[in-house]
């Protein structure tokens, strides 16, 4: 296995030049897996984590990899977690709870001490069975390639071995490693599957595990293929402006029939369910799904995705009569000036003695009216808004400029006439809309 190892860890680029923390549980193939990069003489640390889960039995695992790491005589890292407190105050189950806490602190020490990889102990039965758990629950293509080899900074080294070739390495080289009893029980699908289910597979078809790995290999060529179709998809028809992404409905209808294409482009966002989306392209302007991260909406002819804001960020922000510039919640520079004429909407020249500070900007409230300017009378923002064809999302991200409670500015859009600096005027506020 070792030579198999060697030539496996070259073709991921990993050289003797790079550094890897090694995450060490104390069980097989953790231990394997330390042998393995010490026997190819790789740079590489050890960090492992006491959960505090299985009491004594915890306390043992950490104290048999601190004795493997002076052995290996790499560096060694350990923390303990206090992971029910973790698991009740964040409502997580406890593999959940568990993996949240190693993989954060694993980040920190890799940061902290300039390791190019974090390398896990999974392998080839491990990806078996996240497939089929994956498989069970309905997953797109994504969830079928089981676990991936590497990621930016994670890697999984033992992925082609399979647990039978990592016990005989651990058995042909008299390596000791801890059992975690918690393997042992069919509590949890998992362990059904790694005890129970691939067994049965094996002893049915033998040649099971080495079929799995030519599919995995048919199905991530597969995914590669797929993967270019959704970026040519995205490239030609979703159109980026800042935090709002364009989507036509009639690009949509072109691929109804293609629900893996659905799925893909709007997995990302949140919104796996494709009945919903599609029934979205038909439904009246205004219509809206949201997921835990975006919103995407139904407007005219066309389908807006956007990120979903902050609660609580503040509704409303004040400009005092010595601001020369604000940042948030947009860059306005201001000045005074004695010039009369607008070069566009970007750009306000107001009266200042109409002005009377501070100034507010907020939000459009509904009743809200202004004085537009270039027209007689009052009009509804609502009703403005409604005649620039605004989307749910622009009227939402819509900013206004206030003097007391009368609208002096739609932010980068109209001015009230009321405030607006007649010619020939030369005490006058100069505010500009800086993109």
């Amino acid at each position: 296995m070792l030579h198999e190892f060697q030539a496996h860890i070259k073709s991921l680029g990993i050289t003797q030049s790079d550094s890897i923390l090694l995450t060490v549980s104390g069980g097989l193939d953790s231990v394997v897996m330390s042998d393995l990069f010490f026997k190819s003489e790789l740079n590489f640390g050890i960090a492992h984590c006491n959960f505090n889960l299985r009491g004594g039995e915890s306390d043992k695992d950490a104290t048999f990899v601190r004795k493997l790491s002076e052995q290996f005589n790499c560096k060694f890292f350990e923390t303990t977690f206090n992971t029910k407190v973790h698991m009740e105050k964040h409502k997580l189950s406890k593999q959940l709870a568990a993996r949240e806490l190693r993989y954060k602190w694993f980040e920190e020490i890799r940061v902290a001490n300039d390791y190019s990889k974090i390398a896990t102990g999974h392998h080839l039965n491990d990806s078996i069975e996240t497939f089929l758990i994956n498989l069970s629950r309905g997953s797109g293509l994504k969830g079928l390639l089981g676990i991936p080899e590497q990621t930016n900074t994670l890697l999984r080294p033992l992925l082609p071995f399979s647990r039978e070739m990592i016990l005989n390495h651990a058995q042909k080289h008299q390596l000791e490693w801890r059992e975690d009893s918690s393997n042992a029980t069919l509590d949890y699908l998992r362990n059904q599957l790694r005890h129970e289910v691939i067994p049965e597979l094996i002893k049915v078809q033998p040649q099971f595990l080495e079929g799995f790995k030519t599919s995995l290999s048919n199905l991530n060529s597969t995914s590669l293929a797929f993967d270019q179709l959704v970026n040519d998809f995205k490239e030609k028809y979703f159109f980026f402006d800042k935090e709002l992404i364009y989507i036509s409905n009639e690009s949509l209808i072109s691929i109804q029939s293609n629900d893996a294409l659905w799925y893909e482009l709007f997995r990302v966002y949140g919104f796996p369910d494709l009945s919903s989306l599609k029934a979205l392209v038909s439904a009246q302007s205004g219509k809206f799904l949201e997921s835990d991260t975006h919103r995407i909406l139904k407007d005219r002819d066309q389908l807006i995705i956007s990120v979903k804001k902050e609660l609580d960020k503040p509704k409303s922000y004040f400009i005092l009569e010595d601001t020369q510039e604000i940042m948030v919640p947009l860059n306005l520079k201001f000045e005074q000036t004695n010039s009369v004429n607008s070069p566009n909407n970007k750009t306000a020249i107001l009266k200042f003695d109409k002005i009377k500070f501070p100034l507010k900007i907020r939000k459009w409230e509904e009743g809200d009216h202004f004085f537009p300017s270039g027209m007689r009378g009052k009009k509804l923002i609502s009703k403005f808004f409604k005649d620039q064809k605004f989307s749910k999302i622009q009227k939402e991200n819509q900013w206004l400029l206030c003097s007391e409670n009368q609208i002096v500015w739609i932010i980068g859009h109209r001015c009230d006439e009321r405030f607006i600096s007649p010619s020939a005027y030369k005490n006058n506020l100069k505010i500009t809309l800086i993109d």
